[in-house]
């Protein structure tokens, strides 16, 4: 079965930016996003 989510450390490299740059963007709800237990899966 393929993934068909991805991590935030697979995000920031995507959008060449540190992981907590994406971290920033979720907190500030400008990222769409789930938390699926203590992760975040996009």
């Amino acid at each position: 079965m393929e993934r068909c989510t991805i991590t935030v450390k697979e995000v920031a490299e995507y959008f060449g930016v540190y992981t907590d740059t994406i971290y920033d963007l979720i907190n500030e709800g400008s990222f769409p996003h789930l938390w699926f237990g203590q992760k975040v899966i996009f």
